[in-house]
């Protein structure tokens, strides 16, 4: 007659065991979710900072363009008007 109170008190541990394993999952889930939601975040604002990186990066492109323009003619000026 003692095996089946020993066999409750064993299945009620699984039961508990069982439990808090299922809560310690659902809190490891739920830290992986903020973390992943974090990183999401982060991705976000680091593709609009690249975004504007790249646009200035364009704009700087072109006012080197215009220098080296503008110095083309300079020179060419300055060849012009020098004897020869």
């Amino acid at each position: 007659m003692n095996t089946p109170p020993n066999n409750l008190k064993l299945g009620l541990g699984i039961v508990g065991t069982l439990i808090a394993a299922v809560i310690s999952m659902s809190m490891y889930i739920s830290r992986v979710e903020a973390k992943a939601e974090a990183a999401a975040v982060q991705a976000v604002q680091a593709n609009k900072s690249l975004g504007e990186i790249t646009k200035e990066l364009h704009h700087q492109r072109e006012l080197i363009a215009q220098i080296q323009g503008d110095s083309r003619a300079i020179l060419q000026i300055l060849r012009l008007r020098s004897p020869q």
